[in-house]
């Protein structure tokens, strides 16, 4: 019965992507107040739950490896122009429909170091 759910594991992320691409015109503003909510529900629990979680006890480093996360995070946007918010920053369009190694490998980056918490999370 496992082999069934492993066949049928890519057919979800395609059908999303198709459904995405086939609706993305007729629920385009739906879809910019989806991602404002999104955004600002992000933002709320950063702001009222994990920032005071990480200074509950006073550690001036704690403050400096925020800061180096967040300009961490601006410098890999700068490469994958925006790509991982779901738009493109730059004005320039892909030639050939190929996507830079610059985008794929600050994308990369970007989930490797955003999955890192939850790693230690687990094995603590």
């Amino acid at each position: 019965m496992s082999w069934i759910w492993l066949a049928l594991l890519p057919i979800g992320p395609l059908l999303g992507t198709y459904l995405g691409i086939k609706g993305a015109k007729k629920f385009e503003i739906s879809l910019i107040w989806f991602i404002s909510f999104a955004g600002a529900y992000l933002l709320g629990i950063t702001i009222l739950n994990l920032i005071p979680e990480v200074f509950r006890v006073f550690d001036p480093m704690k403050g400096a490896l925020v800061l180096i996360g967040f300009f961490f995070q601006i410098f890999l946007e700068r490469y994958s122009e925006g790509v991982e918010h779901g738009h493109l920053h730059g004005h320039h369009h892909f030639k050939a429909k190929a996507i830079p190694i610059g985008v794929v490998l600050s994308l990369s980056i970007h989930s490797f170091s955003e999955g890192i918490p939850q790693y230690l999370s687990h094995i603590q």
